[in-house]
């Protein structure tokens, strides 16, 4: 949920994206800058449908707790920040954090607050409790892709999910689960079916779902970052490395986080309560995501096995696709298509996506 507004939510939120759409989603919502209040607080998220009324049901036990009216408005135009931030208009209390390519600018402008000084005395506890892949840089640097600047961290992160899975039913496997990609391609099927099975169209972005598993496979071959370097043009698609054990706490996902735009008492009071455990466990019970707190119950099988994989994680590494130009995106999910139908073409349409690499990049 970026880009960052609307790229991280679900899909379906990210491919409506097309025009400005303001709902004022809860009595008396507006859109500004909540000056400094400690009775009422501005939001916005690219939410809607059951997404919009989980986060809704996570806000009404702190309306009622500390008398503080959230006013949520649902913005599904990625670029309405970045507009009100260069016009230098209001801007929401709370909302998700920029694309990562206006992170710094926003930072030094001081348009973004720091979430220690969001949570305050809270902050470790924070740290503590969430998945560390979610708020730790490799090497103690900048990570744009989670919000880290300059040491410090500007997006809150409140809920995350694993991608590219592979699933098996039980019933027809019966045999261990492989652990390896060489045992996972040794497994024989059964005579007459095939060993993999999966849907690829969605209508215009048809062949997405098979770049989560190329996604898969080069982190963990190559490591994060070759992976980073690829999302950013800067590493080949006719270089793939061989898979190498040492990336396996890679994992595919992404996530939902906040940023506070205005440092008022009611918005770090948000900011703070969307931090615990109590809230996320209200959208984990909601169904269809996973909270970024380690210690959050899950009663389906699917999503506490996911939420393992989320706690092992080295590094959660965000959709490569959804980052890239839109050239490269459509270029790099129609080969999927192309490579699946005729298995042949992949060095031709390897060399053809580093054509389409070498321009799209540039604009």
């Amino acid at each position: 949920m970026t880009e960052v507004l609307a790229r991280l939510t679900s899909r379906a939120v990210a491919l409506g994206l097309g025009g400005l759409m303001l709902i004022a989603c809860t009595a008396g919502g507006g859109g500004g800058g909540g000056g400094a209040s400690s009775t009422d607080v501005t939001v916005w998220s690219a939410w809607g449908g059951q997404e919009l009324k989980a986060f809704q049901d996570v806000l009404k036990p702190f309306e009622q707790k500390e008398g503080i009216k959230v006013h949520l408005t649902t913005v599904r135009d990625a670029n309405q920040l970045a507009i009100n931030v260069d016009a230098g208009t209001s801007l929401p209390d709370i909302a998700p954090g920029p694309s990562i390519d206006k992170l710094k600018d926003w930072v030094s402008k001081g348009v973004m607050k720091p979430v220690e000084t969001a949570l305050g005395d809270k902050f470790n506890d924070y740290i503590a409790n969430t998945y560390p892949a979610l708020t730790t840089s490799t090497g103690g640097g900048d990570n744009l892709y989670i919000g880290i600047v300059g040491g410090k961290h500007y997006e809150l992160m409140v809920k995350t999910q694993v991608k590219g899975l592979i699933w098996y039913n039980k019933k027809v496997f019966t045999a261990a689960a492989p652990k390896t990609l060489d045992e996972l391609l040794a497994i024989q099927p059964p005579a007459g079916a095939k060993l993999f099975c999966a849907g690829f169209e969605s209508g215009d972005a048809s062949g997405w779902p098979a770049s989560d598993q190329i996604d898969n496979i080069i982190m963990r071959q190559s490591g994060d970052k070759v992976y980073t370097d690829w999302i950013n043009g800067k590493q080949k698609w006719t270089s793939h490395p061989s898979v190498n054990p040492q990336y396996d706490g890679n994992v595919n996902g992404f996530y939902d986080q906040f940023a506070m735009y205005n440092d008022t008492p009611a918005a770090r009071k948000l900011m703070q309560y969307m931090a615990t455990a109590d809230a996320q466990q209200i959208w984990v019970k909601a169904g269809g995501t996973l909270g970024a707190i380690k210690s959050l119950s899950y009663t389906d099988p699917i999503f506490k096995r996911a939420a393992d994989v989320a706690a092992s994680a080295k590094n959660l590494l965000v959709t490569a696709g959804d980052f890239m130009p839109s050239d490269m995106q459509h270029a790099f999910w129609k080969s999927l298509l192309n490579v699946t139908k005729n298995p042949g073409s992949l060095d031709a349409e390897l060399k053809r996506l580093d054509q389409v690499q070498s321009v799209a990049y540039k604009t």
